[in-house]
């Protein structure tokens, strides 16, 4: 089975990656599902998540759905 990116869907999930980030490397993946380019990115990150074990967590923030999350600096 292929891992999937962890959602993030809250900044409370945001925040909590980000302190993670000081001890394993993250990738956040912000997707928009309008967007050709994002599409194949995904479809890249897929590739990826199925080759293995990586040495950073991956993240997933939906554009569309969590604005909030998205827009957070």
């Amino acid at each position: 089975m292929t891992p999937m990116p962890r959602p993030l869907t809250s900044l409370t999930e945001l925040e909590v990656a980000l302190a993670h980030s000081f001890t394993r490397p993250i990738l956040i993946f912000k997707h928009s599902s309008t967007c050709g380019v994002s599409a194949m990115a995904s479809a890249e990150i897929a590739e990826l998540l199925a080759g293995g074990p990586l040495r950073a967590d991956v993240y997933l923030v939906h554009l569309q759905v969590h604005r909030r999350v998205q827009r957070h600096r």
